[in-house]
């Protein structure tokens, strides 16, 4: 079960994962069905859940839950039971304790990414052009330059969208972090920057973690791109500090 906050690097993670073929296929599964508007029952979301966590036949089922997710989760599993929707906490906490309950054994994967400018910046730059991941089939390298619609971003940066988004950033994560050590649950922790550069050894520690051996020297290069590119981050880092006094982190 991979845990994290949006443009942390989740994805990336979901991918490596995939490609062992032996821990299941990880993604958000259930954010289409959590997102309807008619009634599910918890039932219903494990046999979803169960029907695409694992698609390649290991004896791994795996999940991707973002944090603005688990109180929505949580509500359906209690099938309503607690009344209204004003039990976040409650219901964050009932979503990570059903799967324990359900499995019989759960490995914990959290995500963060260091560095909350970028991943704010990665949000806003998505939540702009509606593009979220980049994938092609060949190696990749990074890219240094600044394209015509980052440039238009540049020049149109709307710095309450930005402050909101780093604020969320910001809060959401210091919150999932607070909620799995609340809950005594023991977990991996891995961050966005160094499982980026330390592929794909650091996937050894979650085969460990797991229970399983893992051959990686067949793995192929990785096939996800970087959508922001460290030009950009510092262009719009000074472009903003031209227009606020706000100090980021």
């Amino acid at each position: 079960m991979i845990l994290s906050t949006q443009r942390s690097g989740s994805t990336m993670l979901c991918e490596d994962i995939k490609s062992l073929g032996v821990l299941g296929t990880p993604d958000e599964h259930l954010r289409l069905v959590l997102n309807q508007k008619k009634k599910t029952a918890a039932e219903q979301l494990v046999d979803f859940f169960t029907s695409n966590g694992n698609l390649n036949n290991s004896r791994f089922y795996s999940i991707k839950l973002m944090y603005n997710h688990l109180e929505l989760l949580g509500y359906w599993i209690s099938d309503r039971g607690l009344g209204t929707k004003t039990n976040k906490k409650k219901y964050r906490e009932i979503a990570l304790q059903f799967f324990l309950d359900k499995f019989d054994h759960v490995t914990f994967i959290y995500i963060q990414r260091k560095n909350k400018f970028e991943q704010a910046l990665s949000y806003y730059r998505s939540a702009k052009t509606k593009l979220w991941h980049l994938r092609d089939g060949k190696k990749v390298e990074n890219n240094h330059s600044i394209s015509y619609k980052d440039q238009k971003l540049l020049k149109n940066i709307d710095i309450n969208l930005f402050n909101r988004i780093y604020d969320k950033v910001c809060r959401r994560d210091r919150k999932l972090q607070r909620l799995i050590k609340n809950q005594g649950i023991h977990y991996l922790s891995f961050k966005y920057e160094d499982i980026r550069s330390d592929y794909p050894l650091y996937l050894l520690d979650i085969g460990a973690e797991a229970g399983i051996k893992l051959n990686i020297n067949s793995l192929e290069e990785r096939k996800i791109k970087k959508i922001v590119s460290n030009d950009f981050v510092s262009e719009f880092k000074k472009a903003l500090q031209e227009k606020t006094d706000r100090v980021y982190s």
